[in-house]
């Protein structure tokens, strides 16, 4: 039996905490896209029922169903469903169906949906033409449709940063980066590269997530549970809208230069940008750069993994002979990193 327990652990024990730390951004999107599909795929069948036909039905039951369990206290807590029954005719034939809309509902609600919905009362059900047995008694988009994707957006970023970085490095990988792999502006003068730790999209995607998320609580305090369809209509325009208003501004403070490396041949200087910790920009003589490279910066065990980064650096050498390095901006993708050091070594006519 101990062999057996050892026998085990031991996949466990094989995995470093840095690998654990590169697969959980994986793990974790795979269950938040998951989580995705059970509240977009029932609200896509929501909207798809608006086209079904209509006939005449019957409610045969409706009831409470209680779940009861227990809170962090140990307190019994009890949540409410509601079920209902109904039976309709199509083209002369009987049906029965205890489908009130796809996916899950309200819970605040289940009261109210069987009081609605009293044994005997005639109502109307929509069903699907080219199956008569698939049918509902609510079709459309509801307020818990869109609070539970509101929930979910924050937790998206993640997913959504993974395929970035995958479309980015599949890119580069097909087409490489011409020149410097960044924006680079010329006036005959000063010649400014643009080095921005993350691009204004990185600041629009968070402000959406984080407004959905905390979005969330007013709403709750507000109504006790998901708002009505109407509220969410006008609260989902506003985070929609927070995204391209954000990255007008992530974009517009980037532009003022904080984050630009200028390079003064007249002057003979190299100013760094506000990066790698630097709360200011640092000037320096252009003649002490003696080489430029690529560093990898990287938790031990990631082996080129998410948590890898890349820091075009310039080396210096004083005047008695001391070597110091200055990091510019580290980039998860080492192409785009070596094609920044190639420029640079080119403009300041460095070898290798």
């Amino acid at each position: 039996m101990a062999t057996t327990a050892k026998n085990l652990n031991w996949p466990f024990k094989t995995i470093s905490p840095a690998r654990m730390l590169t697969l959980f951004p994986i793990v974790f999107s795979i269950v938040t896209l998951a989580i995705d599909s059970s509240i977009i795929l029932p609200a896509y069948w929501q909207v798809r029922a608006l086209n079904f036909l209509t006939t005449a039905g019957v409610i045969t039951s409706s009831r409470l169903e209680e779940q009861e369990s227990r809170d962090r206290d140990g307190a019994p807590t009890h949540i409410y469903s509601a079920v209902v029954k109904y039976q309709y005719f199509v083209a002369g034939k009987a049906y029965s169906g205890d489908r009130y809309r796809y996916g899950l509902f309200d819970f605040t609600s289940a009261h109210w949906i069987v009081s609605e919905h009293p044994a005997g009362k005639k109502v109307g059900v929509y069903y699907n033409p080219s199956n008569p047995a698939d049918s509902l008694l609510r079709p459309g988009l509801e307020g818990s449709d869109l609070f539970g994707a509101m929930f979910v957006a924050p937790f998206n970023l993640v997913p959504l940063g993974i395929l970035v970085l995958i479309g980015r490095r599949t890119w580069s990988r097909c087409f490489g980066y011409r020149g410097a792999g960044t924006k680079v502006r010329d006036d005959g003068f000063i010649v400014r590269v643009r080095l921005p730790p993350v691009p204004p999209s990185f600041y629009a995607a968070v402000a959406a997530g984080m407004l959905a998320f905390f979005g969330l609580f007013p709403l709750l305090f507000f109504y006790g549970g998901p708002p009505p369809i109407s509220v969410m209509y006008h609260v989902w325009p506003v985070i929609l809208v927070s995204v391209p208003v954000v990255y007008v501004l992530a974009a517009w403070i980037q532009s003022r230069g904080a984050y630009d490396l200028a390079i003064d041949a007249i002057a003979g200087t190299v100013s760094l940008p506000c990066t790698r910790g630097r709360k200011r920009k640092v000037l320096l003589p252009l003649h002490e750069i003696t080489a430029v490279e690529v560093r990898a910066v990287e938790l031990p065990g990631s082996h080129g993994g998410f948590l890898s980064g890349y820091v075009p650096t310039l080396v210096l050498t004083d005047a008695d002979g001391t070597s110091r390095a200055k990091a510019l901006v580290q980039w998860n993708d080492p192409r785009r990193a070596e094609a920044l050091a190639a420029w640079l070594r080119q403009r300041l006519r460095i070898d290798g």
